[in-house]
């Protein structure tokens, strides 16, 4: 049969339209199977059905990128311990030495990001790792931490008891040793020690109850080992003497401080320690003669008569003005004081910790 140019032309029009359909539902479909996220898998709305609660603790984290996801996943489990998650300070070098030295426990952490190390304690990753990881291909990342509960309950068992035996053996040093300090800072890393295995126990406490209870009275308290600290600091004598004092104001404020941790001051002026130092003031005026300035140096130590150390190094400096000098060197004292209270504590407190007990 002929065909027309008419009948020719809506031939051509009609296979075109087919060509067109049957192209652009193809292509349709595709995009459409494209745009289609993947399936949500079970863990992210129900993570119990995938990790039993009766032997995981487990916690999903979300958020636009996986790293924080990961962080909130974790975080979650670290909450379950009502621990700040946050790590405040960082482990002391006699910690540090006493890990590297096999004397104390140290838990294996999973491979965790910086992000993770940094908002996270170490001590709520034991036990934890990231288990799965999804993202829904537009904008969610999902992350699933998991702790094995009883590998986890093992692993601070077995930190507590080798702790515990540390302990020992530190208070049985501290028992035999002279009154110094020494044995004061062996006393304080026990003590150290000791508050470190309380909250490992607390943990445990969390997981398994039973366990925890069976091991409790291998804790020593750190309480009662603080009291013995305190009682030995009583029999260390320590002269107090500074050149350049004030009135013996300064010394006073010296006295103040070192009290706080037992020591008592000694009139001995052959004690075994001596906290000395040197105080100096130097006097300055303005370019229009106006203020009259008094700087202020202070150099202090404790020194231990029998080694001829000196521990515990600490400097105090400044500048105060006034319309006199004497106004001025006045101001420049108790600014001194200021900074002494507290301040020198705290220097202690940070010496102790990181001193390195042989």
């Amino acid at each position: 049969m002929m065909l027309n140019k008419k009948n020719c032309f809506s031939l051509k029009v009609i296979v075109c339209l087919l060509m067109f359909s049957l192209t652009g539902g193809l292509l349709f479909g595709a995009k459409k199977k494209a745009d289609r996220p993947a399936k949500m898998p079970e863990w992210i709305e129900t993570p119990a059905t995938v990790f039993p609660s009766s032997k995981y603790f487990a916690a999903v984290g979300t958020g636009p990128d996986r790293d924080t996801a990961e962080v909130k996943a974790v975080s979650g489990i670290a909450s379950i311990f009502n621990q700040s998650v946050k790590s405040e300070t960082q482990a002391s070098k006699r910690m540090v030495q006493a890990q590297a030295d096999g004397k104390v426990a140290t838990a294996k952490i999973e491979d965790f990001n910086q992000k993770i190390l940094k908002k996270v304690d170490v001590k709520n990753l034991i036990g934890v790792e990231i288990k799965e990881y999804w993202f829904d291909n537009k904008e969610t990342h999902y992350a699933v931490a998991v702790m094995d509960k009883v590998a986890a309950a093992q692993t601070l068992e077995d930190m507590i008891r080798k702790n515990s035996a540390a302990v020992a053996g530190l208070l049985y040093a501290a028992e035999s040793g002279d009154a110094s300090i020494e044995t004061f800072s062996t006393l304080d890393f026990a003590c150290y020690i000791a508050e470190e295995d309380e909250n490992l126990w607390t943990r445990l406490s969390v997981i398994d109850s039973a366990k925890a209870n069976s091991i409790k009275s291998l804790c020593q308290s750190s309480k009662a080992i603080a009291a013995k600290r305190h009682e030995v600091a009583k029999t260390i004598p320590m002269f107090v003497a500074f050149q350049g004092d004030v009135n013996g104001r300064i010394e006073s404020t010296y006295v103040s401080e070192i009290s706080k941790y037992g020591f008592i001051p000694s009139f001995d002026k052959n004690a075994r320690y001596v906290l000395t130092g040197m105080i100096t003031f130097e006097e300055s005026e303005t370019k229009d003669k106006k203020t009259t300035r008094c700087r202020y140096n202070l150099d202090s130590f404790i020194l231990d008569r029998i080694t001829g150390d000196r521990l515990l190094p600490y400097k105090v400096n400044g500048r105060e003005g006034s319309v006199s000098y004497d106004d001025a060197k006045e101001r420049a004292v108790k600014a001194m004081e200021k900074k002494i209270h507290g301040g020198f504590s705290d220097a202690m407190k940070n010496y102790f910790r990181n001193f390195i007990v042989q």
